[in-house]
């Protein structure tokens, strides 16, 4: 398990994060995230946080950005995380949403390993966009249907939509998904079109329609 604390920001505002791999879920503050769409957790899921046990009742989905690179994330809002070596802790990045964007520690160093994918772009250019390529921070909104886990075949599932200018049929395609999906993630290939707006209109009411 490693983590690492980092300043971020989130919707705009400065928080002090923590980057730990044993965690599943991210959380923050309930301060950073008072005017962004959120959604009810049908089956909310019990979890571990700190010394208590939680039951998380709804997601929000924040904007931020990690060392100059924008991202999208789900986040559980916490009234408080407390502290870690010394830090008070804004927000606490987990696994998820350290995979989705292809985020690795390096807890000698105390660093973001830019080995591979996204932390490449981060480091290798200061945030900027690299030589002969289109854009190194897309948009990825993640919609979650459910928290129930349907498990078709005994197994979670789901789907990545890529889409480039696809803002008039991309509400079709989400209203089309079969209901055994456990999670559809919509890839805005830095299009130039408000796609991302859309989704997250979609996610506020992809709890009514999933119930």
């Amino acid at each position: 398990m490693a983590r690492i604390i980092k300043t971020i920001e989130i919707e705009g505002q400065q928080a002090t994060a923590l980057f730990d791999t044993g965690a599943l879920y991210t959380y923050a503050r309930s301060y950073l995230v008072t005017d962004v769409p959120r959604i009810e957790a049908p089956n909310p899921p019990r979890v571990a946080l700190g010394r208590e046990i939680i039951e998380i009742q709804e997601l929000c989905f924040i904007r931020g950005k990690i060392e100059g690179l924008d991202f999208v994330a789900e986040v559980v809002p916490v009234a408080e995380l407390g502290q870690a070596d010394g830090h008070e802790l804004d927000a606490l990045i987990g696994a998820r949403t350290m995979e989705q964007w292809e985020i690795r520690l390096d807890p000698r160093t105390g660093t973001l390993d830019p080995s591979t994918g996204s932390g490449q772009a981060w480091r290798g250019s200061g945030g900027a966009n690299p030589p002969n390529s289109r854009s190194c921070s897309l948009v990825i909104c993640s919609l979650v249907i459910g928290t129930k886990f349907t498990m078709y075949r005994e197994h979670t599932i789901a789907v990545v939509v890529p889409a480039y200018n696809e803002e008039v049929l991309i509400g079709r395609v989400i209203e089309t998904m079969p209901d055994y999906m456990d999670q559809i993630v919509v890839v805005d290939n830095a299009g130039k079109d408000e796609i991302a707006e859309t989704v997250r209109d979609y996610a506020l009411q992809m709890n009514e329609w999933r119930r």
